[in-house]
């Protein structure tokens, strides 16, 4: 098979996070048809040898990487189970993507290049380990597992990466912190009249909260949250619920809050209007009523509005010494309140300096703090520092070069595994690279087939280098 018929294949494979035993099946049984040896660690991450080809026998190993699981996100009439349905591709003029879903592309691209590769008669390459780590979208969970001796040889090939002819050379590291705050139920009829509303806000663009953060698209759970305070200001509004987002590398798409308003509809839908007005194309914000319910009381209330108004969200700062680069930036991911007596706020820091990551994450905390939420920390990660000297980088460049294309070095917002690689393995030479896609974790994600095309020859000249 080549690349693209190999991905095709994965995509209907079930792989979301934690949940990656088929894809890893497939992988193995991949492994046993071709001969190659295998073996998997206690966190359940995959490593395959392949054999060097003739006369690359003698020549340094080399270690393919990518991850095994995939961001699942899907619109809300999708009937897609992600736990044991195919996603739905479609081929759209030179581009794959999902209908209704997030493709998987990241890193399903990795899997299908490196079985590509492995069957490519045309491919000569010295020997090569398939490292292929679990768990990686909810928090690095394979790579922070694994041990040095995993990586077997001092060259990496990362390919959880999505811009054409772009070679990185570093990433940011991360934090993800949650905020909770406990809340007393009380009946809104305890606290005066008011109808009851539901406020729908969804269509947002989405993405990921690393590589797309530099585009300010809208976040859905913040947009929310401030039209709830603005409303607010205007008449008294028992707020009973505000729920969205879905992953913590995710910019939320979508939010619904239910409230009660001494505003009629029509004050509500006038100010919802001067809303809509702003939004991108392809959003919607709706407004319906609902039956009675229990509110938050006033001081939970005002506390979780505060909060999700005051974090910080977006772009922080850009970096002085790479070009257009974020340096440091947040993404308020999910907020949950309702029923269960707690509300939660979930938010990811990120940071190509530690210094920095350290004073983003201290104002997270400061903002919960004020407003009586405790901090609890998780899914932390270093940053990938950059090796100007880095041979990996030259032949990297080289191999565009050799395929007619002059590649840049960047450093990436969004966190990569090398970051933990450099902790595991010190002085291991890396790179990272892959082909052209959009909108990665959301419903709009889609890979450039030609660009798919051009980075596999990339790859294949790069190993016949080493």
């Amino acid at each position: 098979m080549n690349w693209k018929e190999r991905f095709l294949e994965i995509t209907k494979i079930p792989r979301p996070s934690g949940k990656e035993d088929a894809i890893c099946a497939y992988l193995i049984d991949f492994a046993e048809k071709n001969g190659f040896a295998w073996q998997t660690d206690d966190a359940g991450n995959l490593m395959i040898d392949v054999p060097a080809t003739a006369g690359y026998e003698n020549h340094p190993g080399v270690v393919i990487q990518g991850h095994t699981d995939m961001v699942c996100v899907k619109t809300a009439d999708s009937p897609v189970n992600f736990e044991t349905d195919p996603i739905p591709v479609v081929e759209k003029e030179g581009w794959l993507c999902a209908d209704g879903t997030s493709l998987g592309a990241d890193n399903g691209i990795a899997l299908a290049y490196a079985a590509a590769l492995c069957e490519d008669s045309t491919a000569v390459h010295p020997a090569l380990r398939l490292l292929l780590t679990r768990c990686e979208e909810e928090g690095l969970c394979g790579a922070a597992a694994l041990h040095p001796e995993a990586f077997r040889y001092n060259r990496l090939i990362n390919l959880d990466s999505e811009e054409d002819a772009v070679i990185y050379a570093g990433c940011a590291g991360g934090l993800t912190l949650c905020g909770r705050r406990q809340r007393t139920a009380a009946a809104a009829g305890e606290r005066g009249g008011g109808r009851f509303y539901k406020m729908s806000l969804s269509g947002l663009p989405g993405g990921h909260s690393g590589s797309d953060i530099h585009q300010n698209r809208p976040n859905a759970i913040v947009e929310a949250a401030k039209i709830i305070r603005d409303l607010g200001g205007r008449a008294p509004l028992q707020l009973c619920s505000l729920a969205g987002g879905e992953k913590h590398n995710v910019i939320p798409s979508q939010a619904e809050a239910v409230f009660a308003s001494e505003l009629s509809g029509s004050e509500i839908e006038a100010v919802l209007s001067g809303v809509r007005d702003g939004l991108p194309a392809g959003a919607a914000l709706t407004l319906s009523g609902t039956g009675e319910e229990h509110s938050l009381d006033e001081s939970t209330a005002a506390a979780l509005v505060a909060v999700l108004t005051e974090l910080p969200c977006g772009v922080i700062e850009f970096s002085r010494e790479f070009e257009e680069t974020v340096e440091t930036s947040a993404n308020p991911a999910i907020v949950r309140c309702g029923s269960d007596g707690n509300s939660e706020v979930i938010i990811s820091v990120r940071s190509l300096a530690a210094e920095k990551l350290a004073s983003a994450a201290e104002t997270v905390r400061a903002v919960f703090r004020k407003h009586g939420f405790a901090t609890e920390e998780s899914d932390g990660y270093p940053a990938w520092t950059p090796n100007p000297q880095s041979p990996l980088i030259a032949l990297a460049r080289r191999a565009y070069r050799e395929n007619g294309t002059k590649a840049v070095v960047k450093v990436i917002h969004a966190g990569l595994e090398c970051g933990l690689f450099a902790d595991r393995k010190p002085g291991i030479d890396m790179v990272s690279f892959g082909p052209r896609m959009e909108n990665v974790h959301s419903v709009r994600e889609r890979l450039d087939i030609a660009s798919g095309d051009r980075t596999y020859a990339v790859l294949k000249t790069l190993l016949s280098l080493c």
